[in-house]
């Protein structure tokens, strides 16, 4: 069930969505303006909640969302980020910095398509997401694409609701370099045991996931 009605423009809201721990998070960061965090389907209609509850808010996507965050790949999480992307065109994208890296490429393509021996990404929410980010950034000439890590800046915006010299700031804090190694770690015997065709439950995503710290002013979300 949707709440009615928007939020003030000075409230901050946080909305969860899914049927377990959450599978999307939809924040309004005041101001009107919105971040979106991963995505997963409405499954009476098959469209992504994010998108149908902020338009049943009456919210412009194309406009007022500022961020969406692809947390980590597991398919509850991602299931049409893609779409999500198309429809707010304003949004930059932000995905784990794990993914400039080669071997979680793989790793990530192959789970996307449950068979461990492929390297082939194509299919992947992620993927597409990203390279239509890409597209986006190339024809917009400006910054669309982050590789989130800890301590790094992934949103800065000014709201007119804010005082003077105060921002909205969105910050990854993690994943840190140590889960990069233990995520690479996981990665090993992923492909191991597909080379060995062996089935291995492996939690390699949870640890080059992206933590959120959104700053609203004097107000912290974590």
């Amino acid at each position: 069930m949707y709440l009615s009605s928007p939020p003030a423009p000075n409230e901050i809201e946080l909305s969860v969505f899914g049927r377990g721990y959450g599978e999307a998070l939809v924040v309004h960061i005041t101001d009107g303006k919105w971040v979106i965090v991963d995505s997963c389907l409405n499954p009476h209609t098959g469209t992504p909640v994010p998108t149908e509850y902020l338009s049943h808010l009456g919210v412009d996507l194309s406009r007022d969302v500022k961020l969406i965050v692809a947390s980590h790949w597991h398919r509850d999480h991602i299931v049409g980020l893609p779409d999500v992307f198309d429809i707010c065109s304003e949004a930059a994208f932000a995905v784990s910095a794990a993914l400039e890296k080669l071997e979680f490429q793989y790793a990530v393509a192959a789970l996307s398509k449950k068979d461990l021996s492929s390297e082939l990404p194509a299919t992947s929410p992620v993927y597409l997401t990203l390279k239509k980010a890409n597209q986006r950034q190339k024809e917009k000439q400006e910054k669309v694409v982050y590789f989130a890590k800890a301590d790094s800046r992934i949103l800065s915006v000014r709201l007119n609701l804010l005082p003077p010299g105060q921002r909205c700031e969105v910050w990854a804090i993690s994943p840190s370099e140590k889960a990069f190694v233990r995520g690479l770690n996981e990665v090993k015997k992923l492909l191991d045991a597909a080379r060995h065709r062996r089935s291995l439950r492996s939690k390699f995503s949870n640890y080059p996931a992206i933590a959120l710290m959104i700053l609203v002013g004097n107000n912290t979300l974590l």
